[in-house]
């Protein structure tokens, strides 16, 4: 991210926009994942900062969160109970 900013903000007037994929387990605590929880969550949260740091530069952060997809990862997340 760093790189990326010092690129937009040497182009002067042109701004940029940054896209980061997180994902909506960022905002929920299940057992067996808080390192890829933490992980989304920093993202996040970074994502947020850089927007609102260089905004006035003209450069743009966004994040995409998909919802739940199910892949062996998930496991037992969709077990009942």
């Amino acid at each position: 991210m760093q790189a990326m900013v010092a690129a937009m903000r040497r182009s002067p007037g042109r701004g940029g926009s940054m896209i980061n994929i997180s994902s909506a387990v960022a905002d929920i605590v299940s057992e067996n994942h808080a390192v890829y929880m933490g992980a989304k969550a920093s993202l996040n949260h970074v994502t947020r900062a850089v927007a609102n740091e260089y905004g006035h530069y003209g450069i743009r952060a966004n994040i995409i969160s998909p919802g739940l997809t199910v892949t062996p990862m998930l496991g037992d997340f969709l077990q009942p109970g």
